[in-house]
């Protein structure tokens, strides 16, 4: 009877651990999983950032042209300004 009860508890051991090794699998791969989901998002918060700056730049050199262009045209009203008052 001891020999069936201690045989029992080897096999309940046995069982367990393998439930605990598949269950360490299953957790290994939900952990890859995680780490490639978020280094997909690290990399696509890269790009929309570079984006980002990329599109500030734009808006900035669009600003100092139009500023340069509105500094022309008043340099010019100014030129003609100052020809018609010479007249």
């Amino acid at each position: 009877m001891q020999d069936l009860i201690i045989e029992n508890q080897t096999l309940t051991t046995k069982l367990d651990d393998k439930r605990d090794r598949e269950v360490i699998r299953q957790l290994r791969r939900d952990l890859d999983d995680y780490k490639r989901r978020s280094n997909d998002l690290l990399s696509e918060t890269s790009e929309l950032r570079k984006e980002r700056d990329q599109v500030k730049v734009e808006k900035n050199d669009m600003m100092i042209s139009h500023a340069r262009e509105l500094e022309d045209e008043r340099n010019a009203k100014r030129v003609n300004l100052t020809e018609i008052d010479k007249l």
